[in-house]
Parts: C-alpha cells; structure tokens; sequence
C-alpha cells in the first residue's frame, strides 16, 4: 500500500543515495515523502521516523552550508 512504511524507508534509501551523489534536492523530496508516509502509520518517537528527520536535519545543514560559502564568496567579490 501507499502508506506501508517499507515504502518510506525506499524513499529513505534513495534520499540517502541521491544526497551521497551531491542531488541534495532530490534527496529532500525523497526525505519529505519519507516522512510523510511513515508519519501516516507510525508514531512520531518510532525510530523509523526519527531516522528519517535526521536525514532531512543532515540535508538541510549541508544545503545550508554551501548557500553560506556561495553568499560569502558573493560579498568577497562585491569587496573587490
């Protein structure tokens, strides 16, 4: 079915391949429906879930990091 969270733990594993190949968009959608489906059978302290938001923690820190770099690089640039 659509909600069984073998499903969101697919999701949970191309999210992980996809971010590991630098697609960190990608592995954000895949994170995103991870959570989704397993929010719609699981409780939120199942360590599946819980599992699924540090992946979306670890993309967002990192998605974070190169925005930092990018607009740093942008202000070095504009000082020159």
């Amino acid at each position: 079915p659509a909600t069984h969270p073998s499903l969101a733990l697919s999701h949970h594993n191309i999210a992980i391949s996809l971010f590991s190949l630098g697609r960190s968009d990608e592995a954000l959608n895949h994170t995103h429906k991870a959570i989704e489906i397993a929010s719609q059978t699981l409780p939120d302290d199942q360590p599946q879930i819980i599992a699924h938001r540090e992946l979306l923690n670890a993309i967002q820190k990192k998605k974070a990091m190169k925005d930092y770099v990018s607009l740093l690089q942008i202000i070095e640039n504009e000082d020159q």
